[in-house]
């Protein structure tokens, strides 16, 4: 997740697991300007297969919508989205 920072470095503040994995926390920003809503994501989306999932283990099954749901949003009024990759869902996006 560091790039080319030698381990020995980030392993200070974020130490791995036995299977070389860290603790990361992804967290969306939902921006509220008086006209529209705009999300930050933070680029994981839904959109992953086999291999993501051999890397990395997601914590929980929330989703956009489940996230968005107990503020009374949902994806669908969000007009500008940032850093999304999401697989399309009944031909919307």
């Amino acid at each position: 997740m560091f790039g080319v920072v030698p381990k020995v470095i980030w392993q200070k503040s974020n130490p791995a697991d036995a299977n070389n994995l860290i603790d990361m926390a992804l967290r969306c920003l939902l921006i509220e300007d008086g006209r529209r809503l705009i999300l930050i994501d933070n680029g994981t989306g839904n959109k992953q297969n086999e291999k993501f999932f051999s890397y990395y283990f997601p914590y929980g099954e929330d989703s956009l919508d489940a996230s968005l749901s107990p503020g009374g949003t949902e994806s669908l009024n969000v007009a500008v989205v940032a850093g999304i990759v999401m697989a399309a869902t009944a031909g919307v996006i």
